[in-house]
């Protein structure tokens, strides 16, 4: 489950102008329904198998680990990482971690939390997930201690945020992480529009994958909008890895928070 806009300002008559002239030229907040929270168990296994399969098999997943590569390659054999996934879902991120820490011989500590109680419950069920300690938690108000983990992480989550808020949680995700942040997440590309409605309608019967996979998109932002996110939040400059343009994940090495 992903954390909710607040507060949308009215859009101004030149706004709504634009938008229809290109719907994607800025942000908008289409409602997203897995936002609603408490969905069946059926709906909530198939919409995140559905994000499994897009990770996996279209680079969000490899993406990354390039960026847990940049942050902790220089953790030797025999040590241990620790994570924290904001937004985990059922923990797909984590899984893919932990096997990629396994070819490196790290151990992994995985705290995979999410704000929707049916959400974690669905997912502590999963025998793939056995050893993560699964959590309840709010982006914007981490419950978590200063420098509590290696990486925090978040995947596809981001843009379910307003601008002020999204800093906010930029700021908890640095205030958690010894070593640095990682935000994966949807950029607002026409092309991506098209596959992620395509996908929707094409490649699963799931009916929360159905009708939020393109209205993620519609919330997405460019890189650029996301360095300035990490520059309002008062972070260094981010470094950034796409994948089939639409997809990107920034990479962000933080000091110790004070």
């Amino acid at each position: 489950m992903r954390q909710s806009d607040q507060s949308i300002e009215p859009i101004s008559a030149v706004g709504k102008l634009v938008r229809r002239a290109n719907p994607l030229r800025e942000r908008s907040f289409p409602h997203e329904i897995l936002d609603d929270g408490n969905h069946p168990e059926t709906d909530l296994y198939g919409t995140f198998e559905d994000m499994r399969r897009v990770n996996s098999l279209l680079g969000g997943t490899s993406i990354t680990l390039k960026a847990i590569e940049r942050l902790t390659g220089n953790i030797p054999a025999g040590d241990s990482l620790s994570i924290v996934d904001i937004g985990a879902g059922h923990a797909d991120i984590p899984r893919a971690i932990r096997d990629w820490a396994s070819r490196r011989s790290l151990g992994l500590e995985a705290i995979a939390l999410d704000i929707d109680h049916a959400t974690l419950l669905t997912a502590t069920r999963l025998p793939e997930n056995h050893g993560f300690h699964f959590l309840q938690g709010d982006f914007l108000n981490l419950p978590l201690t200063n420098n509590a983990v290696d990486v925090s992480l978040s995947s596809m989550t981001l843009h379910h945020l307003t601008d002020d808020d999204a800093v906010l949680a930029l700021r908890e995700m640095a205030r958690v992480s010894r070593r640095g942040i990682i935000v994966n997440d949807l950029m607002r590309t026409v092309h991506g529009y098209l596959v992620a409605w395509g996908l929707g309608r094409i490649a699963t019967s799931n009916r929360l994958t159905r009708h939020d996979a393109h209205r993620s998109i519609q919330r997405g932002r460019t890189e650029g909008e996301l360095a300035d996110l990490a520059e309002r939040a008062g972070l260094q400059a981010p470094v950034f890895d796409s994948t089939l343009g639409y997809r990107t994940a920034m990479t962000i090495g933080v000091q110790p928070w004070r």
